[in-house]
């Protein structure tokens, strides 16, 4: 029910967040989860799993959940449970394109991994990103602001907001990791 009358007004929220964050999308014909920009990181310096290093400055592809396409999609799921497999689903999915995009881009040499923020970090390594958390309180504060009730009113249960069970994270995964994991080359092989 709450749905219903919150998702159409989150549709017009999301249309000026997609265009005020100058996103693009990753791939629309392939129902790709992602939107994505080119950014400078702006953060504490992150050693990876793979041995990249992360330092203030570097270019990576930020990336975002379309979280009201998800949300659209499994809005019938009841089970929490299922939810998570869902989005975790789609994000591995979304990730093959997401190489070829980084491959097809003219800044491809110069990117250094991709970085996303989220609250939502179970399986996460399993996909080859890895968590760091936000360091600065006033950063952390801001994405935990909205994210909280966003996932709030995905998961159906508003009590979320005040548990503190959702702390944003940085999620981060080398460039040379997600082509290796990812590309069409891997994805073939697997």
């Amino acid at each position: 029910m709450y749905q219903t009358m919150i998702l159409p007004i989150w549709g017009l929220i999301d249309q000026v967040y997609y265009h005020c964050n100058r996103l693009q999308f990753v791939d629309r014909l392939e129902d790709n989860i992602f939107r994505v920009r080119i950014t400078r990181y702006r953060g504490y310096p992150l050693q990876l799993r793979d041995g990249t290093k992360i330092e203030k400055g570097d270019l990576l592809v930020k990336i975002h959940l379309h979280n009201y396409s998800l949300v659209k999609k499994m809005r019938h799921l009841k089970s929490d449970v299922r939810r998570a497999l869902f989005v975790y689903e789609a994000v591995k999915q979304s990730l093959p394109g997401l190489a070829n995009y980084l491959k097809g881009h003219p800044l491809e040499s110069q990117v250094k991994g991709i970085l996303g923020v989220t609250v939502l970090n179970r399986g996460v390594r399993r996909l080859g990103f890895d968590t760091f958390n936000l360091k600065h309180p006033l950063y952390s504060a801001w994405k935990k602001s909205y994210m909280v009730p966003l996932t709030a009113i995905c998961h159906g249960d508003f009590n979320q907001i005040f548990t503190g069970k959702y702390e944003p994270k940085y999620l981060v995964m080398g460039k040379e990791t997600l082509f290796d994991l990812y590309s069409d080359k891997s994805m073939g092989e697997k």
